[in-house]
C-alpha cells in the first residue's frame, strides 16, 4: 500500500463573496475604468506570451469558486490533479483546497511557496510564474536533447544508452527521462510538466492571497488553451508531466520506490476513478465561465455540532469510537475523515514545524509497526536523508495505559535535523491507537523537546466513546 507523508500540508485562501446588484452609475463608471486600465496594461504585463496580466495591486474577487464553477474550471483543476492527489489536497478545487478548508491551509501554502519557489508576495508570484511560462524545464530539456544528439546518444537503444551514461556520468535518471520523452513526444515532450506546474502555482498563489481568483482563472485559461493546443489527451498531458518530474528529480523511474513511480501510481489511481478528474472531457470547450455571473448569496453557517478542536476517530468498521482533543497550536492539515486525523503546527519564531497523525492500526503486531518505521526511514534515505538512527521500543504509563514508542532521527540534505516518534497504545486484542509526531530542529531546538511529556498530553486528551 502506498504511503505518502507530506511534511507540508496543502492550504487555503479566504475570499469574500459579494453581491452583483445593478449598482450606481458611479460604480459602473469605476468598473468601466478598471476594465480599460486592464486593457492598457495587458501588453506590458503579458505573461510568457500566454495572454494575461496582473494589475499592480491585489484586490479580492467578487466571487468564490462555488459561484463560478464550470467544466472549464474543473478542466483546469484536472490538469494538475496528480500533484493535488499526491499531496492529499482537494481534487476539483482551485489550488487544491475547498472553501471549508481555507483557514486550515493558508499558512502552510505560503511556506511551501516560499521554500519551493521563492514566492513570498504578489510581485514574486508574478515574476516566478512569468519565468515558468517563458522557459521552465522545457527549455533546459531542449538544450539537453541537443547535446545528447550531438554525442549520438539518441540513436542508441535505451540499454546501450544507460550503460554508456552510467559508465561515463554515473546517475542516468536525467538521461533516461530525456531519452524516453524525446522518443515518445519529441521536442515538446516536457511542455505539459511546465504548464501543469504553472496552473498549480497559480492556484496556490490564489490560496495564499497573492493573486485573486479572477486573475488566477484568467491566466489559467490561457495556459489550459496552450495545453489543449499541444496535446491530444489527458494521457499525453500526464505522460509529459511524469517525464518532466523524472527529468527534474534525475531519478530512475523504474525503481519502485522512486517518487516518479509513486506519482505514476497516483496517476493510475486517478484514471480508475469513475467521477475522477480525468472524467472531464479533454476536448471541453474552454471559456471564461466566471465572467458576468450572478453571485450566489452566502448561506448562514450551521451551528457547530461539536466542541472546537475535538474530533472523532474510529477504525474502518466503526466498531471503536474515540474522541480526540487536539493539542494547542495544531490545526488540521486537511479535513479529518473520521479514520485519520492529520495535524500541523508552524512556529515562525523557531522557523520550524511539527506534524501529528492519529489513526487506528487494525490487526497490526509490533513487528508490523517496526517494519513500517523502517520502510519510512528507507524512503527518507532514498530522498537524501543522512545520519539515520532508529531507537529501541520504550514504554511509559500515561492516562492509565501503557504507551509504547520508538524515536528515530535523520538529517535532511539541507542540514535540518528531523525527529519522528511513532507511539501506540493497545485498544483491544486486535487494534492499537497510533500517534505519530514528526518535528524538526532548524537550529533553534525542537518544538517538543520532552517527548514523554508530550505523549502524556496527547494520550490524556484521547478517550473512548461509550
Amino acid at each position: 500500500m502506498r504511503k505518502v507523508i507530506v511534511f507540508l500540508a496543502c492550504v487555503l485562501l479566504c475570499m469574500t463573496a459579494g453581491g452583483c446588484g445593478a449598482g450606481s452609475v458611479e460604480e459602473k463608471e469605476e468598473q468601466k475604468q478598471k476594465e480599460e486600465q486592464k486593457e492598457e496594461q495587458k501588453e506590458e504585463l503579458s505573461m510568457g506570451g500566454l495572454g494575461y496580466y496582473f494589475a499592480k495591486d491585489y484586490e479580492p474577487s467578487d466571487f468564490v469558486q462555488a459561484d463560478v464553477d464550470s467544466d472549464t474550471v474543473q478542466w483546469i483543476c484536472s490538469a494538475y490533479a496528480i500533484y493535488t492527489e499526491y499531496n492529499r489536497k482537494d481534487l476539483g478545487c482551485v489550488g487544491g483546497a475547498s472553501e471549508d478548508n481555507r483557514d486550515i491551509y493558508q499558512q502552510a501554502i505560503k511556506i511551501a511557496l516560499e521554500n519551493g519557489w521563492g514566492i513570498s508576495d504578489r510581485d514574486s508570484a508574478i515574476e516566478k510564474v512569468n519565468k515558468l511560462l517563458e522557459g521552465g524545464h522545457r527549455a533546459k530539456y531542449r538544450e539537453f536533447i541537443k547535446e545528447m544528439e550531438k554525442h549520438d546518444l539518441l540513436s542508441l537503444d535505451e540499454e546501450e544508452l544507460l550503460s554508456r551514461v552510467e559508465r561515463e556520468h554515473g546517475d542516468a535518471g536525467e538521461f533516461q527521462a530525456a531519452y524516453r520523452a524525446y522518443h515518445a513526444m519529441g521536442e515538446k515532450a516536457l511542455d505539459a510538466w511546465d504548464y501543469s506546474r504553472a496552473l498549480q502555482v497559480l492556484g496556490d498563489c490564489y490560496q495564499a492571497e497573492y493573486i485573486n481568483l479572477e486573475e488566477c482563472l484568467d491566466q489559467s485559461l490561457a495556459v489550459a488553451e496552450k495545453l489543449q493546443e499541444e496535446f491530444e489527451s489527458w494521457d499525453e498531458v500526464c505522460e509529459s508531466y511524469l517525464y518532466g518530474y523524472q527529468f527534474w528529480k534525475k531519478e530512475d523511474a523504474d525503481y519502485h520506490l522512486s517518487e516518479t513511480a509513486d506519482r505514476r501510481e497516483v496517476y493510475e489511481e486517478l484514471k480508475e476513478m469513475n467521477e475522477g478528474p480525468f472524467s472531464v472531457p479533454y476536448d471541453t470547450k474552454l471559456q471564461e465561465s466566471w465572467k458576468n455571473v450572478e453571485i450566489k448569496k452566502e448561506e448562514e453557517p450551521e451551528e457547530e455540532k461539536t466542541e472546537k478542536g475535538v474530533y472523532s476517530l474510529s477504525d474502518l468498521e466503526d466498531t471503536i469510537q474515540l474522541e480526540v482533543k487536539i493539542p494547542e497550536g495544531f490545526e488540521p492539515s486537511y479535513e479529518p475523515d473520521g479514520h485519520v486525523i492529520h495535524l500541523m503546527r508552524f512556529d515562525q519564531e523557531q522557523d520550524t514545524a511539527a506534524m501529528l497523525v492519529y489513526n487506528i492500526y487494525e490487526d497490526a503486531t509490533e513487528e508490523d509497526i517496526l517494519y513500517g518505521i523502517r520502510l519510512d526511514l528507507a524512503m527518507s534515505e532514498k530522498n537524501g536523508a543522512a545520519d539515520i538512527v532508529m531507537g529501541e521500543i520504550q514504554t511509559l504509563e500515561a492516562a492509565g495505559q501503557e504507551i509504547s514508542y520508538v524515536i528515530s532521527t535523520y538529517k535532511r540534505d539541507d542540514g535540518t535535523l528531523v525527529r519522528s516518534c511513532e507511539s501506540w497504545a493497545v485498544l483491544d486484542d486486535t487494534n492499537k491507537l497510533s500517534c505519530m509526531l514528526k518535528d524538526e530542529d532548524s537550529g533553534k531546538g525542537f518544538l517538543y523537546p520532552n517527548i514523554e511529556e508530550f505523549l502524556e498530553e496527547i494520550y490524556g486528551k484521547t478517550q473512548r466513546k461509550e
